[in-house]
């Protein structure tokens, strides 16, 4: 029974550190993700955030597939964006981990009260859901080393994204409650400011 306890304990480990530090991270510079995707910048963004949680994606859940396959098929926003970050403005971090719990469907978040309705309705106006587009290796390092807690000044652009083949525009949160405060976002730094 011992040795497969530190089995399961060491293949646990094993996944967590793939999960912290090998998980790939697509970014703008990489061949794949040029000719699947165009990417638009708009409004350049420099604002300061608390980061509540980040969660990875993949096409179809499949942990296995490549993240930046070279010009094919892979027409899924996972190709591009495979993390989303939560944020909140600083002086409202501590109420909204305190107060709320959060899950997500569909690339958007949906905050639930521990306490009443209507903390959960006013504090969800206060919170950002950014699917993040790494600008280059350098921004996608920044983003495998995001933790919850981190205050951050996040620099970069809000983004439209099509598919190159099929020109289908890519709306990840499109018919959700909170879609207004669900965008995709590229990344050009993160600077850590505390915790």
């Amino acid at each position: 029974m011992k040795p497969l306890m530190l089995t399961f304990a060491a293949l646990a480990l094993l996944v967590w550190m793939w999960s912290e530090y090998f998980r790939a991270i697509p970014n703008l510079q990489e061949a794949g993700v040029l000719n699947n995707f165009q990417v638009q910048n708009q409004a350049p963004v420099s604002a300061v955030f608390t980061v509540i949680d980040k969660r990875y994606y993949s096409a179809g859940q499949n942990l296995i597939r490549p993240t930046a396959p070279v010009a094919g098929g892979f027409q899924h926003l996972e190709y591009l964006s495979n993390m989303d970050v939560l944020l909140s403005p600083i002086e409202r971090a501590a109420a909204i981990k305190n107060q709320t719990e959060w899950e997500q469907h569909g690339r958007c978040f949906t905050l639930k009260a521990k306490t009443g309705a209507d903390a959960a309705d006013l504090l969800s106006e206060q919170l950002l859901n950014l699917s993040m587009i790494a600008q280059n290796e350098q921004a996608a390092n920044q983003l495998r080393k995001l933790k919850a807690g981190l205050a951050v000044q996040l620099y970069g652009h809000w983004a439209s994204v099509q598919s190159a083949k099929t020109s289908a525009i890519f709306l990840p949160a499109l018919g959700h409650a909170n879609s207004a405060r669900c965008k995709l976002f590229v990344l050009e730094r993160i600077d850590v400011l505390g915790q």
